[in-house]
């Protein structure tokens, strides 16, 4: 295998396989115009932070290319099997653009961790909760405070 990482090292080099990048052709596509192999890419972006930020940039830039003309494939699509190569090329292309683009992230829920006596129920001043003082409206009974689970383990221990 050759090591081709010095046709990186051309700065002209550099910028046209950034170009192809963001144009939607991607890694592939670069190299393949500038005739290297990825594995290259992956040891220059190793070594030049720089260019590492300008790939990330162009892989961004590209995805979005992708996402607006695999739309525009599947708006021409005029037969059945162009249909389905255009959904799934749109569906691909909205992956991508799931992993790249944060605007198109699904939004994180965040996880909250509960200590103590879980007590539920309105407070109005009337009954107090024997575990942590705070005054509840009985629904139906005395207060009952859970601490352990028909399994005989704690509630702690089952969250």
């Amino acid at each position: 295998m050759a090591r081709n990482i010095p046709v990186l090292a051309d700065e002209v080099k550099r910028q046209k396989l950034l170009e192809v990048i963001s144009e939607g052709k991607g890694l592939k596509g670069g190299c393949e115009v500038l005739e290297m192999d990825r594995s290259a890419v992956f040891q220059y972006r190793r070594k030049d932070d720089v260019f590492d930020g300008q790939y990330r940039s162009a892989m961004v830039a590209g995805a979005e290319i992708a996402l607006e003309d695999a739309e525009h494939l599947l708006n021409a699509a005029g037969t059945r099997d162009e249909i389905l190569k255009g959904k799934e090329l749109l569906r691909h292309a909205q992956w991508k653009a799931e992993k790249l683009l944060v605007m198109y992230q699904p939004k994180q829920k965040m996880e909250v961790e509960h200590s103590g006596p879980m007590v539920i129920g309105w407070q109005d001043g009337g009954q107090v909760c024997p575990r942590c003082g705070h005054s509840m409206h009985d629904a139906g009974g005395d207060i009952v405070v859970i601490d352990q689970i028909s399994d005989g383990k704690k509630l702690s221990e089952r969250i």
